[in-house]
């Protein structure tokens, strides 16, 4: 699953999660709660999209955010702060890992020649497609 915003600049870091869930129960559960912070995090402050992939009981999620400090800030409020607490009383992840990372290089940005269907270094003032 993809959500995202349409950001006007790159993004200032990345947080990602890795998770493999105890059970095949668990799995659904994490994706149930997963689906409802995605949904909550379009409204939020700083974030710009993410990416939630999920293969046998591995889940994985990548966020984007304008700044390392928003994406610590809204793992601690609404339904990410419910979610911690269900994962924090145990059952659900029989291994987890969190992170930020922020961005050491950003390279150019190519897009497609209507033409010749090369790619090609985009112009500027074509519409970058951040996250």
């Amino acid at each position: 699953m993809a959500t995202r915003r349409r950001p006007a600049e790159p993004p200032g870091a990345f947080a990602v999660t890795r998770l493999r869930a105890a059970s095949a129960e668990a799995f659904e559960r994490a994706r149930q709660m997963g689906r409802a912070i995605s949904t909550e995090l379009m409204t939020a402050d700083g974030f710009l999209g993410g990416l939630n992939s999920g293969v046998g009981r591995d889940q994985t999620t990548v966020t984007a955010w304008t700044t390392p400090e928003r994406a610590v800030a809204v793992a601690r409020e609404g339904r990410h702060a419910l979610a911690m607490r269900e994962f924090y009383k145990g059952g659900i992840a029989q291994h987890a890992l969190t992170s930020v990372w922020v961005p050491h290089h950003l390279g150019p940005w190519y897009e497609a020649d209507p033409d010749s269907g090369r790619m090609r270094q985009a112009e500027r003032g074509a519409e970058p497609f951040w996250f």
